[in-house]
């Protein structure tokens, strides 16, 4: 029975030496700057769960800062990591890093007492194409000092500032057959068809020129009004409409029959198509130009045949 009662009081002196100072008999406690309790750390998470930019512009960069907040700082130095997620969504929804935005900031922030708001910073890429909007996703894939509740996510959704209006405006060209009445000539020659849209409406435009005929200095063709359907996709110019006026003649655009008879009433139609690299324009049918002298006779025509205009969208 001693040597049990011995042995015990060993035991307990010995616990008593472990788990107290020596020089103060003060309980020896872990230092909790260096110990790190799991359900201590800070939460992050992003502010919104949803962002939208319009696409950059004529060159100017379009920004957008993307806030992620951590609500406390124990420990120096939390940090997260975001990556771009662009998975879940359809091919043609899909916003691709370097095509249609950068980050310009670091993927990875820092906080600490004095910041406990950091942000990744979004620059959108300008286009010509009408896409349509793109998305992509923001996640949180890597953390230091800190954790989250949910997987942080925020959907960045790049608004597309292309509009049909947009996709006409400027230089159409094309490459096709006209000849001159008087003479039957033919010859194969480039021309030039520049949209420009009326003030009050987004479906009318003026032409100028819709072509280049004979012998007249490019800079005098006036331009001609055009109207666009886009729900039917096609384009029509009525005909009759003035294109130069001299002293002794003015010159018009008609239309013409298959065996080149002029038509004064009417409207020259076209069908428009628009895809990822270019617009066109096919037109149907023939139409071109008549000089018609006082006495209203018509002195010389040239038509233009059926004719495919395309604008580079790249």
């Amino acid at each position: 029975m001693f040597r049990y009662s011995f042995l015990l009081i060993i035991l307990l002196f010995t616990h008593q030496l472990l788990s107290c100072n020596l020089f103060d008999n003060a309980p020896d406690v872990p230092d909790n700057d260096n110990i790190i309790y799991i359900d201590s750390l800070p939460i992050v998470a992003f502010q919104d769960a949803g962002v939208e930019v319009v696409e950059s512009n004529d060159g100017m960069p379009s920004r957008i800062e993307v806030v992620i907040v951590c609500d406390t700082i124990e420990y120096a130095g939390a940090s997260v990591t975001v990556a771009v997620d662009n998975a879940c969504y359809e091919q043609h929804d899909r916003a691709l890093e370097g095509i249609d935005f950068n980050i310009v900031s670091s993927k990875t922030v820092t906080f600490d007492r004095e910041h406990l708001l950091r942000s990744i910073v979004i620059e959108t890429i300008n286009n010509d194409l009408m896409t349509g909007d793109k998305m992509f996703d923001l996640v949180i894939v890597d953390t230091l000092l800190c954790c989250y509740e949910v997987q942080p996510r925020c959907v960045v959704t790049i608004r597309d500032d292309d509009t049909l209006l947009d996709c006409f405006i400027g230089d159409f060209y094309a490459r096709a057959h006209s000849c001159s009445f008087s003479d039957m000539y033919q010859s194969e020659q480039f021309w030039k068809l520049t949209f420009t849209p009326f003030e009050t409406s987004d479906s009318c435009f003026y032409i100028a020129p819709i072509c280049v005929f004979k012998n007249i200095d490019i800079k005098q063709i006036a331009p001609v009004v055009s109207y666009v359907n886009h729900q039917t996709q096609t384009l029509t110019v009525p005909y009759g409409q003035l294109l130069l006026q001299s002293e002794i003649s003015h010159y018009l655009f008609v239309g013409f029959t298959d065996d080149y008879t002029p038509i004064f009433d009417g409207v020259a139609t076209a069908r428009y198509a628009i895809d990822e690299h270019a617009v066109t324009i096919s037109f149907n049918g023939n139409y071109g130009v008549v000089k018609m002298m006082p006495d209203n006779t018509v002195e010389c025509v040239q038509v233009f045949e059926k004719t495919l205009f395309t604008r580079s969208l790249l």
